[in-house]
């Protein structure tokens, strides 16, 4: 993964906006086209498109802006606060167990016999989460590790690999990385997801599936001479 610095990953972050957004909304089911989701962000509703996947990439759209509005004031960091402000945010219309804090109640998903971490061990859980992260280099790898690690645990109702996705391109961008989004209905990504919920052993498959993702989004923005750099 390559560094290219804080402010041309907010510079890139911008071109590629309304696809981090489609990206992440079609991991929730979004039906709209990509067009249809990019004039739903310019606050222009397409006729005929369904409210949830209206109100869906307008929650995503309130995260993604959070988040960019934090990196360029110099306040946006890792913590509980900001993890459980980008989940109001991205999942309003969907959690309704305890939106704004962590789950109070166990949790099903789809096609994974794990159920995440137990209630009752979920502050404890996400505190050496905090500390794993914060403690290690913090490069582009450690982040997608992050994401991969809180999607795991399942710290919300709902929402939760939206919540991720968001924060992790907050964090990737913080430093100095391109953000990237994968829709996880994508069986690519989605059965080794599931996979890595079942079988921590199976963590790579789905890293580095992530990591190449990365990679081909920055590809788009560097010169021939950084191209060479990296291949």
């Amino acid at each position: 993964m390559k560094k290219i610095g804080k402010e041309r990953a907010i510079t890139i972050a911008n071109k590629i906006y309304d696809e981090l957004i489609y990206n992440a909304s079609l991991s929730e089911g979004n039906q709209m086209t990509l067009l249809e989701t990019a004039s739903t962000i310019s606050g222009i509703v397409p006729k005929g498109v369904r409210t949830k996947d209206v109100i869906l990439v307008e929650n995503l759209k309130n995260g993604l802006d959070y988040i960019l509005e934090s990196i360029k004031d110099d306040s946006f960091y890792f913590d509980k606060d900001t993890f459980c402000r980008i989940n109001r945010l991205v999942a309003s219309q969907d959690n309704f167990d305890n939106l704004g804090g962590f789950r109070q109640y166990g949790i099903k998903i789809a096609g994974s016999k794990h159920r995440g971490t137990e209630p009752s061990e979920l502050e404890f859980d996400f505190y050496n989460t905090l500390n794993k992260y914060h403690n290690s280099n913090q490069d582009g790898i450690e982040i997608i590790n992050l994401f991969l690690d809180l999607c795991k645990s399942q710290y919300f109702g709902d929402g939760n690999k939206r919540t991720a996705q968001v924060l992790m391109c907050g964090l990737l961008i913080k430093e100095g990385y391109t953000p990237f989004t994968v829709n996880f209905k994508d069986i690519e990504y989605s059965q080794p997801l599931v996979d890595f919920y079942d079988d921590e052993n199976k963590r790579d498959i789905i890293l580095n599936k992530l990591i190449e993702k990365q990679i081909e989004t920055t590809k788009d923005f560097l010169s021939d001479e950084e191209l060479k750099e990296i291949e």
